[in-house]
Protein backbone atom coordinates (compact mmCIF):
# COMPACT_ATOMS: atom_id res chain seq x y z
CA UNK A 1 0.00 0.00 0.00
CA UNK A 2 1.56 3.22 -1.13
CA UNK A 3 1.07 6.19 1.14
CA UNK A 4 0.73 9.59 -0.36
CA UNK A 5 2.71 12.30 1.34
CA UNK A 6 0.49 15.18 2.24
CA UNK A 7 1.84 18.60 1.58
CA UNK A 8 1.11 21.44 3.90
CA UNK A 9 0.19 24.79 2.46
CA UNK A 10 1.68 27.66 4.45
CA UNK A 11 1.68 31.32 3.78
CA UNK A 12 4.72 33.25 4.91
CA UNK A 13 2.85 36.51 4.56
CA UNK A 14 0.55 37.27 7.41
CA UNK A 15 -2.22 39.78 7.43
CA UNK A 16 -1.92 40.88 11.03
CA UNK A 17 -4.00 43.51 12.68
CA UNK A 18 -1.47 45.43 14.83
CA UNK A 19 -4.12 46.20 17.46
CA UNK A 20 -5.64 42.72 17.60
CA UNK A 21 -3.80 41.65 20.76
CA UNK A 22 -3.28 45.04 22.31
CA UNK A 23 -4.68 45.74 25.72
CA UNK A 24 -7.65 48.04 25.99
CA UNK A 25 -6.18 49.42 29.18
CA UNK A 26 -3.95 52.47 29.37
CA UNK A 27 -1.78 53.00 32.43
CA UNK A 28 -1.07 56.64 33.29
CA UNK A 29 1.12 58.07 36.02
CA UNK A 30 -0.93 59.92 38.59
CA UNK A 31 -0.68 60.19 42.36
CA UNK A 32 -3.44 58.49 44.38
CA UNK A 33 -4.50 61.78 46.00
CA UNK A 34 -4.77 63.50 42.62
CA UNK A 35 -6.69 60.58 41.13
CA UNK A 36 -9.21 60.65 43.97
CA UNK A 37 -9.75 64.39 43.40
CA UNK A 38 -10.32 64.23 39.64
CA UNK A 39 -12.11 60.89 39.18
CA UNK A 40 -15.67 62.24 39.36
CA UNK A 41 -14.87 65.74 38.09
CA UNK A 42 -15.24 65.48 34.30
CA UNK A 43 -13.40 68.70 33.52
CA UNK A 44 -10.49 67.98 35.86
CA UNK A 45 -10.13 64.40 34.59
CA UNK A 46 -10.14 65.52 30.95
CA UNK A 47 -7.60 68.26 31.69
CA UNK A 48 -5.28 65.79 33.46
CA UNK A 49 -5.66 63.19 30.69
CA UNK A 50 -5.07 65.79 27.96
CA UNK A 51 -1.84 66.72 29.74
CA UNK A 52 -0.72 63.07 29.82
CA UNK A 53 -1.62 62.65 26.13
CA UNK A 54 0.46 65.73 25.30
CA UNK A 55 3.44 64.61 27.40
CA UNK A 56 3.34 60.88 26.53
CA UNK A 57 1.49 60.26 23.25
CA UNK A 58 3.19 56.86 22.89
CA UNK A 59 0.95 55.49 25.66
CA UNK A 60 -2.19 56.04 23.59
CA UNK A 61 -3.51 54.84 20.25
CA UNK A 62 -2.63 57.40 17.57
CA UNK A 63 -6.33 57.86 16.77
CA UNK A 64 -6.75 59.64 20.12
CA UNK A 65 -5.50 62.79 18.39
CA UNK A 66 -8.91 62.90 16.66
CA UNK A 67 -10.55 63.20 20.06
CA UNK A 68 -12.18 61.10 22.72
CA UNK A 69 -15.17 61.17 25.06
CA UNK A 70 -15.29 60.32 28.73
CA UNK A 71 -17.28 57.09 28.49
CA UNK A 72 -18.09 56.07 32.06
CA UNK A 73 -16.76 55.27 35.52
CA UNK A 74 -16.64 51.59 36.40
CA UNK A 75 -18.13 50.39 39.69
CA UNK A 76 -15.83 50.02 42.67
CA UNK A 77 -13.44 47.10 42.35
CA UNK A 78 -14.40 43.95 44.26
CA UNK A 79 -10.70 43.14 44.66
CA UNK A 80 -9.65 46.56 45.95
CA UNK A 81 -12.18 48.62 47.85
CA UNK A 82 -12.18 52.29 46.97
CA UNK A 83 -10.70 51.83 43.49
CA UNK A 84 -12.80 52.92 40.53
CA UNK A 85 -11.53 53.20 36.99
CA UNK A 86 -12.66 55.57 34.28
CA UNK A 87 -13.08 54.67 30.62
CA UNK A 88 -12.75 56.75 27.47
CA UNK A 89 -14.29 56.19 24.04
CA UNK A 90 -12.34 57.02 20.90
CA UNK A 91 -13.80 58.25 17.61
CA UNK A 92 -13.53 54.68 16.29
CA UNK A 93 -15.91 53.49 19.01
CA UNK A 94 -13.16 51.62 20.88
CA UNK A 95 -13.39 51.94 24.65
CA UNK A 96 -10.22 52.04 26.77
CA UNK A 97 -9.91 51.79 30.53
CA UNK A 98 -7.64 54.36 32.13
CA UNK A 99 -5.73 52.72 35.00
CA UNK A 100 -3.68 54.84 37.41
CA UNK A 101 -0.07 53.70 37.76
CA UNK A 102 -0.40 53.06 41.48
CA UNK A 103 -2.78 50.15 40.78
CA UNK A 104 -1.51 46.82 39.43
CA UNK A 105 -3.01 45.34 36.24
CA UNK A 106 -6.28 43.48 36.80
CA UNK A 107 -6.65 45.61 39.96
CA UNK A 108 -4.71 42.98 41.92
CA UNK A 109 -3.18 45.41 44.40
CA UNK A 110 -1.19 48.57 44.84
CA UNK A 111 2.15 48.81 43.08
CA UNK A 112 3.79 50.02 46.31
CA UNK A 113 2.71 46.82 48.06
CA UNK A 114 4.30 44.68 45.36
CA UNK A 115 7.53 46.66 45.37
CA UNK A 116 7.95 46.58 49.15
CA UNK A 117 7.03 42.90 49.42
CA UNK A 118 9.34 41.62 46.70
CA UNK A 119 12.00 44.29 46.77
CA UNK A 120 11.82 44.74 43.02
CA UNK A 121 9.65 46.36 40.40
CA UNK A 122 7.65 44.14 38.09
CA UNK A 123 7.50 45.45 34.54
Amino acid sequence: MASMAQTRVCSREKDLDPLANKSKQICVFIAPEEYDKILVDHKAFRQALDHVIEQHPELFPSIIQQGYNLHDILPESKKMSGIRLRRIKLSTGDVYTIRPSFVMPYVMGYTDDVITTTGCIIC
